[in-house]
């Protein structure tokens, strides 16, 4: 019986170095915040590495590049770009005195994919699974972030995007819905 040759993945693709972007601009915003630089400055490369995230996925699917190291390369950049510039906000806020509730909410609702989902990111990562493919309900969710949060920074410092507690709570309900649909993709792959 012939054994099944298993097909070598392109690392080096655009996809690939989209997302790996992603995780450099990561680090900046991360220093930028550290740093107290301008929120504006910090709100503009934000949205430059989320706009990475639309574009990884849409230039790996149109250009037949989709590989299994580009999921996990795009999973891993998607959540270190989210838990890595709030954490580092949170702590550089609440330091400053910033966080009032309703903002500490306003995180929580943000970052519902994330604290639901992210025991099950590491039982894919530590146990071999392969990553869920994408569906509809987490890029709205990870779209929705990419509005939400920047919008939320602002609204610290700009009365004019108070608005940001209702993108917010949209994005909480839509991340914790998400959440549900990649607990289930999980378990599905883990019972292959």
């Amino acid at each position: 019986m012939a054994r099944k040759s298993k097909k070598k993945e392109v690392f080096w693709n655009v996809p690939n170095v989209l997302s790996m972007s992603r995780i450099f601009l990561t680090i900046a915003i991360i220093f930028m915040i550290l740093t107290e630089s301008n929120i504006t400055a910090i709100v503009v490369i934000f949205v430059i590495a989320a706009i990475t995230d639309f574009l990884d996925g849409q230039i790996a699917r149109m250009f037949n590049q989709k590989t299994e190291i580009g999921r996990k390369l795009d999973m891993i950049a998607d959540r270190f770009l989210m838990i890595g510039t709030v954490l580092t906000f949170i702590i550089m806020f609440e330091f400053r005195g910033l966080l009032t509730g309703w903002k500490i909410a306003e995180i929580f609702f943000i970052m519902s994919r994330e604290l639901i989902s992210f025991p099950f990111t590491i039982i894919i990562f530590s146990s071999g699974l392969r990553v869920p493919k994408a569906i509809f309900i987490g890029k709205l969710t990870t779209v929705l972030q990419g509005f939400a949060f920047p919008i939320f920074l602002l609204s610290i410092y700009h009365p004019f995007f108070e608005f940001s507690i209702y993108l917010s709570a949209i994005t909480g309900v839509v991340g914790a819905i998400s959440s549900i649909f990649y607990i289930r993709e999980v378990f599905m792959e883990a019972n292959k």
